[in-house]
């Protein structure tokens, strides 16, 4: 799901076996998203998933940390990452930027793909059509660094 991939997570870390479910943030820290999360504020929801990343990154062994935009470069060995979220409460999505300065994303178990709900590429997920995730919660740089 769109999580595992912006963490960059192909196999279930606890198991090393592909994942048996699409998991969440705050999982690997056992204490996962849930629909009522994403309910209140774009400030609401963006301290809650934040505080549930951040559990999971010191689990997996990874730097979180909020950046400015989707031109930061990252440390070498990361990565950097986009949240938005559907501000009627019922979903949240994750783009990864790609090497090339594209982004991606994998919408549940379908297919990474790299256009916006318009079909165009995505240069930036904060001004693409990001269809439903109508709540941008910003940029984040991840990886071991």
């Amino acid at each position: 799901n769109c999580y595992a991939y912006a963490m960059q997570l192909e196999n279930d870390p606890r198991t090393g076996q592909p994942f048996m479910s699409k998991p969440q943030p705050g999982e690997f820290s056992g204490n996962g998203l849930t629909a009522k999360d994403l309910k209140g504020t774009s400030e609401t929801v963006k301290k809650v998933i934040n505080k549930k990343v951040s559990a999971d990154a010191k689990v997996l062994n990874l730097n979180y940390t909020e950046v400015i935009s989707a031109d930061h470069v990252p440390k070498e060995g990361n990565w950097v990452v986009a949240l938005a979220y559907a501000t009627d409460g019922t979903d949240y999505h994750w783009w990864r930027k790609n090497d090339d300065g594209t982004w991606s994303h994998k919408p549940g178990s379908t297919p990474i793909i790299h256009w916006d709900a318009s079909g165009n590429t995505i240069t930036d997920p904060g001004n693409c059509d990001r269809g439903i995730y109508d709540g941008f919660l910003g940029y984040y740089e991840v990886g071991p660094n």
